[in-house]
């Protein structure tokens, strides 16, 4: 998963360092969405079980970061979703 996630942020560096102007700030309803997803599977899986687990808050919520396989997270790491980002203006991210 490291690999991919290197590979991922590779590929935002290079869109950035082809044109000054450009940055990345994630669309907070994607973030909202993917974390939404996230929770539901893990609600399936035995993370989630009545047992006490370092992968719980203390609030009993599963925190893992990603309910799929790796090979699904390689899948979905792949390609540089520029959907997934704001269309900032050129006067910077916003604050």
């Amino acid at each position: 998963m490291t690999e991919a996630q290197h590979r991922y942020i590779a590929q935002a560096v290079q869109y950035i360092a082809a044109d000054e102007s450009r940055f990345l700030e994630v669309d907070r309803a994607v973030v909202e969405k993917f974390n939404a997803h996230v929770q539901e599977e893990l609600q399936k899986s035995a993370f989630s079980s009545e047992c006490s687990s370092w992968y719980k808050n203390e609030d009993g919520r599963v925190i893992n970061n990603w309910s799929g396989t790796v090979e699904e997270y390689r899948a979905h790491t792949h390609d540089l979703q520029l959907d997934d980002y704001l269309q900032l203006a050129e006067s910077g991210p916003a604050k």
